[in-house]
This record gives structure tokens, C-alpha cells and sequence, in this order.
């Protein structure tokens, strides 16, 4: 029997998503009137209804959940602790039709750690001790092999040598680890993730901030012979420039910029492993939903990406957003050790994307927004998912929401 395309074919479905959310957070140093207090938190709890209409969709109806909280004792003392923890719950509907046969990427993402920070002398330098676990829980019977586990330890510092620049350096290691992956009809291997790096982030000029950082990384696949265990041994590097159309920059070298118009564009290489990428904002779409790391155990990732903010009067905020990904990923073995066609000595994949959001406040507590969102995949490699089927990893998503907000 010859092979059956398992997403062929054009879906279209309508989505009416709603979102409550809320956010706490301690009072600071200037609201209170006196010195830093020994005690700091922050934390949110958000969750958003699906509703996919579509004759091919709506049994993918159901609930995303986002909750974190990060507590801080004695924060800007010389020594102080820090914990946080995460859970969020994602739906992922893939292209494979929901039911029997079908496949979804519903899963429950855990996060939780600790850290000791040292602020020595005036504040100039500060360093960071931590632990984190991270969690991917897939739902689905088809999707549980993906499920992976992640412990990391890290050493951070940052040295401020001018009021808005900084040196810092990151190391980490990670022992990642797939409980189910016997279950997998592509071999998945454990790894030990090794990642360093040391730059410089900051004002270069009034209106210019660059981040700028080289580094090494390495994943130390284990287990499935040499054949099976292509590494990911390279550099991973970062270039970033934003220029401040109107305004002034942050004060802080690592504070968020919201309220002024910027200019970004950079490039920045590095290697994904495990669950971790979840918490750091980087979707992916090999199947339609999922992570970097549900074909083979890791995937290398070379990113241009651009970004365009503006405000117009304080009511009105424009954000373009664009990105070219080249995903490198090694050869795929099915579960009986045979190479996949077309991935001997490995692969890449090219992934563009752009989205564009608008949002009009007509008063500070309310506004209404568009976002329109476009993904891309092209590759020349079908993968198998089961039986005689197969994914053709091509694909498009274009997306477009009417939305509105109101902060309470």
C-alpha cells in the first residue's frame, strides 16, 4: 500500500477566543516612600477560551491556562533569593484531523526554580545562581512520546560600566530527558544541552541600544549509536540593534521599552533542546503545532528577524513584525533504526513569517485591536506519523483577529 498524505489538503476555521487575566505585583521603593522592602512578588493568571468553527475543527474546541508568580527576598540587597514557578496549558491543534487517528499537541507546560543573587559593592555587578525544571506534558495518545523533562543549572552575571551599558556573561547545563520515547515513531534522545556565552548589551548612543554576544553550545545526545546521535556542536551568537524613533530609551539596561517607537533588526544562532524553548516565547509549526524538538532530539536555529513599534499620540501603537528561521535539524531514524528518505546527513528547513498588530485606545482602560499573522514552512522532507501515512512538513498558516481589551 503507498504512502497516504496525512495533511493534505487546505483547512480553514474560524476561532472566537476570549481572555480574562490578572496580574499582582508589590508595591515598589517610589510608591511606598521608603527604602526597598525585604519582601517582593509579582504573578499572573490568565485564561483563554477556543472556540474553532469548522466541520473538520470544532471537537479542538477547548481552554488555554497561563498562571506564574516570582517571589523575591531582600531583592537589591548584597545577598538575596529568588523563586518562581509556571504553569500554562496550550492548544495546539495540528493539521491531522482531532478524533480517532488524529493528532493534537494539547499540553501542559511546567516551569519552577530558585536562584541566590549577589550584588557586591554599589550595585555595579550583580550575579545569579539558579535552578530550573521545565515540563512539556503532551495530551494526546499519538503526542505523549513527545513528552519531555528538563532539569538546568546557571551561572549569570552582569557588570554595568556606564549608567546604561553592561557586560554579561550566561552558562548553563541542562540534563533533558523523554520518559515515553519507546513510544516514539522517531528516535528521541536524552541529551545534556552545554551553553556559554559573554556580551554586551545596552546604549552605545542617546537613541541607539545594541545587544551583542558570542558563544558555544553543544547537545551531547546519549544513547542509539554513533549513527543516531549526529551532535550539534557550534557557536551561537547574537546582533541586535534598536534605534528610539521618539523618546528616550529605559534607564536600565534590561528594562522592557513599551511607551517610546523603536526600530529593531538582528540575527541571533542557537540550538533548541527539550521543553525549555516553551517559556521562551519561540513557537514553532513542523507539524502544524508542537516544538522545535518533536522531529529528532534538537534543532539548530538561525534567525533574521525585524521588528517595527510605533506610537502615534499616546493612543494608537503599530508593531510590525518579521523573521526568516533556517532550521537545522540531524538525520530522523524511525523505531527501527532506518533513516528517514531524504534526511541522511541531516536537513534544513526554511521558515518566514511576519505579523502586524494595531490597537486603538479610545480611553486608558479600554481599546480595540487588530492582529493579522503569517507562518510559512518550506522543506522537501515528508516524515512518517504512523500506519502508512505521512506529514508533509510544508506549510502555511495566515491568521486575522478582531479583538478588544479592557484593563481593569
Amino acid at each position: 500500500m503507498g504512502q497516504v498524505l496525512a495533511n493534505g489538503g487546505v483547512r480553514e476555521a474560524g476561532t472566537l477566543r476570549v481572555t480574562p487575566s490578572l496580574t499582582i505585583q508589590s508595591l515598589g521603593p517610589q510608591r511606598l516612600g521608603q527604602a526597598a522592602p525585604s519582601f517582593s512578588y509579582r504573578g499572573s493568571v490568565a485564561g483563554t477560551y477556543r472556540e474553532f468553527f469548522g466541520t473538520e475543527v470544532n471537537a479542538e474546541r477547548n481552554m488555554n491556562v497561563h498562571a506564574f508568580f516570582r517571589g523575591d527576598v531582600l531583592p537589591g540587597r548584597p545577598v538575596g533569593v529568588g523563586f518562581f514557578g509556571g504553569y500554562q496549558r496550550m492548544v495546539q491543534p495540528s493539521a491531522i484531523p482531532a478524533g480517532a487517528g488524529g493528532l493534537t499537541f494539547d499540553r501542559s507546560d511546567l516551569n519552577a526554580g530558585a536562584e541566590v543573587i549577589v550584588i557586591p559593592g554599589q550595585g555595579t555587578l550583580d550575579l545569579h545562581l539558579g535552578y530550573q525544571f521545565f515540563g512539556a506534558l503532551y495530551e494526546n495518545t499519538g503526542a505523549t512520546s513527545l513528552s519531555n523533562l528538563t532539569h538546568e543549572v546557571s551561572f549569570k552575571n552582569r557588570w554595568k560600566f556606564r549608567p546604561k551599558t553592561a557586560l554579561f556573561t550566561e552558562t548553563s547545563v541542562q540534563f533533558v530527558s523523554y520518559p515515553n520515547s519507546d513510544r516514539s515513531i522517531l528516535t528521541l534522545n536524552d541529551a545534556v544541552p552545554v551553553r556559554t556565552r559573554a556580551g554586551v548589551t545596552g546604549l552605545v548612543l542617546p537613541r541607539l541600544s545594541v545587544v551583542g554576544a558570542l558563544g558555544y553550545s553543544a547537545t551531547f545526545l546519549a544513547g542509539g549509536g554513533l549513527n543516531q546521535t549526529s551532535q550539534f556542536d557550534s557557536i551561537n551568537a547574537q546582533a541586535e540593534a534598536t534605534i528610539y524613533l521618539t523618546g528616550a530609551a529605559a534607564p536600565d539596561p534590561t528594562q522592557a521599552v513599551t511607551a517610546v517607537s523603536t526600530l529593531t533588526l538582528g540575527y541571533s544562532r542557537d540550538v533548541l533542546t527539550g521543553s525549555a524553548q516553551s517559556f521562551a516565547n519561540k513557537p514553532t509549526y513542523l507539524y502544524g503545532g508542537g516544538q522545535n524538538t518533536v522531529l529528532g532530539s534538537y534543532t539548530g536555529l538561525d534567525k533574521i528577524y525585524g521588528r517595527l513599534s510605533y506610537m502615534f499620540a499616546g493612543r494608537a501603537i503599530l508593531a510590525l513584525d518579521g523573521f526568516v528561521d533556517i532550521l537545522t535539524l540531524p538525520a530522523l531514524f524511525d523505531a527501527n533504526g532506518a533513516t528517514v528518505a531524504g534526511t541522511a546527513g541531516g536537513f534544513s528547513n526554511l521558515r518566514p513569517g511576519a505579523s502586524l498588530f494595531g490597537e486603538y485606545r479610545f480611553v486608558d482602560s479600554f481599546g480595540l485591536n487588530l492582529t493579522v499573522d503569517y507562518a510559512q514552512q518550506i522543506s522537501d522532507v515528508v516524515v512518517p506519523v504512523g500506519g502508512n501515512q505521512v506529514f508533509d512538513l510544508n506549510n502555511r498558516r495566515v491568521q486575522a483577529s478582531l479583538g478588544a481589551r479592557w484593563f481593569m
